[in-house]
């Protein structure tokens, strides 16, 4: 059975049902609960996952075939592309993080209770971004999408109680702003973080109030090169989630060669430390220490980001695992060699009490301090 619910209402899934084998019967009501990012494209359009974060022990996957289950090669993947069978395909699975994009995007449906973060950048035929239920959404980027007409926010505030950033600078098409974005933006006025809003339209002086008034600071982006170029200062990061791009520039003075201690003299450098990075190629990134780093360790599990000039990730992992002595590419996040100009920095070992992190090739490291 290869017919596609749109979140059916209860009649509809019963009358799918009552056409399905027992096999298609589970499928289908585990697909029906299954927490999931719903997308339209034209049929066989290329879909690219640029950047995912997801629990290492949840399954996360892409429906290509649109038959309600898990088949080979439809595991989420960072940096893999795949192919749409239909017009309409979900996405299921406790997902994190999530930068897609395609060229043929047009609708982008959320029904995902875990997902923090969602980009779509640069989908030039995205017409609509409809959220219905998304309680741990933090931030909404949809920049560059000339063809956005309609962004719909969920109703009920308790279903989108946590975002914090909206971008659709771009979006001059953008209709019904009140009636489904302003009014709809969860209350930030007793947060401690304002909510930043980035639109393709001018606001009037009412609008501005209400926004204001639900604690959101709104920036009006009309043309590409002002989204691209939007470098307003953020809040202070206070932790490794909230550090972005705009941060990790701004401290790039405090950044060296100089190598930076792990384990020296019985001192060790602590589980959470952050690390912001700028590559020899000239990307930036963050890092932090997952694990301790005691006598004798041999692999450590960091996470690490590396960000496009534009802000959005480039490559992101986070379990990261690092081998003592071994060359490690921090625009790529993978292994380096030797000779090989494109490592960043080795977790070098001089003696069993003491280890650091070399840079390489012009990369420059610090210790982030918040």
């Amino acid at each position: 059975m290869k017919n596609l619910i749109k979140l059916a209402p209860v009649g509809l899934l019963a009358v799918l049902l009552s056409q399905c084998t027992a096999e298609d019967t589970q499928n289908l009501l585990n697909s029906a609960i299954e927490p999931k990012v719903i997308i339209t494209t034209a049929k066989g359009a290329k879909v690219t996952i640029e950047a995912l974060d997801f629990e290492k022990n949840k399954k996360v996957y892409i429906d290509v075939n649109n038959n309600f289950k898990r088949d080979e090669g439809e595991d989420l993947v960072s940096g893999r592309a795949y192919y749409m069978e239909g017009e309409q395909t979900f996405i299921y699975g406790e997902v994190k993080a999530l930068t897609l994009t395609s060229a043929h995007l047009k609708k982008v449906v959320v029904s995902n209770r875990h997902v923090q973060s969602l980009r779509f950048p640069k989908s030039a035929e995205l017409t609509s971004v409809g959220i219905l239920n998304a309680q741990a959404l933090e931030e909404l980027y949809v920049p560059s999408c000339k063809a956005l007409k309609e962004v719909d926010l969920p109703e009920e505030s308790k279903k989108l109680p946590a975002l914090k950033r909206l971008h659709i600078g771009g979006a001059t098409l953008l209709e019904k702003v009140d009636e489904y974005v302003i009014n709809r933006l969860p209350d930030r006025v007793k947060e401690k973080e304002k909510g930043q809003l980035r639109v393709g339209i001018m606001l009037t002086e009412a609008q501005k109030k209400a926004l204001a008034d639900k604690g959101w600071e709104v920036k009006t982006l009309i043309t590409e090169n002002q989204v691209e170029t939007d470098t307003e200062a953020p809040a202070k990061a206070t932790s490794f989630d909230d550090l972005i791009l705009y941060h990790i520039k701004a401290a790039e003075t405090k950044m060296t060669g100089v190598e930076i201690p792990f384990l020296k003299d019985g001192n060790k450098i602590a589980k959470g430390t952050v690390i912001i990075y700028k590559t020899n190629s000239g990307r930036y990134g963050k890092m932090q220490i997952l694990e301790d780093v005691v006598q004798y360790k041999t692999v450590l599990t960091v996470s690490a980001i590396t960000y496009n000039a534009n802000g959005t990730v480039y490559k992101q992992n986070s379990n990261f695992l690092i081998n003592i002595s071994w060359l490690y590419d921090m625009d790529e996040l993978k292994e380096g060699t030797k000779g090989n100009n494109a490592a960043d920095w080795q977790w070098e070992s001089e003696n069993p009490t003491y280890n650091h992190l070399s840079a390489q090739n012009g990369a420059i490291f610090a210790i982030y301090k918040f």
